[in-house]
């Protein structure tokens, strides 16, 4: 029962990134971090709940051989309109094909990585299966 502060920085374009996503698609946040730490960083990045519409968090995690795995069908949603963003790849590999890959950041006021993938993520707005169209581009195999 002991209070920590935490600091954290946000990526370049992250409010406008989602903006726009959530324009296209329905939004869920699916961390691998603990529910106590990310809903209140959650609330601090979507204060009014219009972004993100949904999340899941760590209790929903797969753990295996030392990483905790998103096992997308714990959405209970069709995977052919599920497409997840990650900057490590191991944990969407049951479902590889729905994976689009993003580089992690650390410090860089420069880093455009967000708004590079809008243009992708547009293709994939109104695709019957968002799964080849990932794996064409990104080299995914199941």
């Amino acid at each position: 029962m002991k209070e920590n502060t935490v600091y954290v920085k946000k990526r370049p374009n992250l409010h406008t990134f989602l903006e726009r996503v959530s324009e296209m698609f329905e939004v869920v946040i699916f961390t691998a971090s603990q529910s106590i730490y990310a809903k209140q960083l959650l609330d601090i990045l979507d204060p009014d709940g219009r972004l993100i519409s949904r999340r899941v968090y760590r209790e929903s995690c797969t753990f295996s051989h030392g990483n905790y795995l998103k096992d997308l069908t714990v959405l209970g949603v069709d995977l052919t309109k599920v497409a997840i963003i990650d900057n490590s790849p191991q944990v969407f590999q049951l479902q590889v094909n729905n994976g689009i890959p993003i580089k992690s950041w650390y410090d860089d006021p420069l880093d455009c990585a967000l708004m590079s993938l809008l243009p992708f993520l547009e293709t994939l707005a109104d695709a019957d299966d968002v799964r080849p169209i990932i794996a064409q581009r990104f080299g995914n195999t199941a």
